[in-house]
């Protein structure tokens, strides 16, 4: 029985392999975004750097894309940044959701 429902697993994730590249692709980039949103939080708010500073630092140091891409995820993924902006989440927090980062505040 368990060997039937790993081929049908199987089976549909093949079915699948058209559109993984694209829907994995997305799923990445919007992580990404997400991720931008949770240090451009970071830097603003809890470190309380200047917005010119805080995207320099982003562009700069910690994504290394251009300026105008930073501002454009912001721009869309305003409503992520509204989330964390009401719930001020400490540093402790972004940390579990975001591991790579340095979240330390010194």
């Amino acid at each position: 029985m368990e060997r039937l429902k790993e081929t049908t697993e199987l089976k549909q994730n093949d079915e699948k392999t058209e559109t993984f590249d694209d829907s994995r692709r997305s799923r990445l980039i919007s992580r990404r975004n997400q991720c931008l949103i949770a240090r451009f939080y970071y830097w603003s708010e809890i470190r309380r750097l200047r917005f010119d500073d805080t995207i320099y630092k982003l562009q700069e140091e910690e994504f290394f894309i251009k300026k105008r891409n930073i501002i454009n995820i912001l721009k869309s993924f305003g409503w992520y940044l509204d989330i964390l902006v009401t719930k001020c989440p400490e540093a402790k927090q972004l940390k579990k959701d975001y591991p790579g980062f340095n979240w330390n505040k010194r």
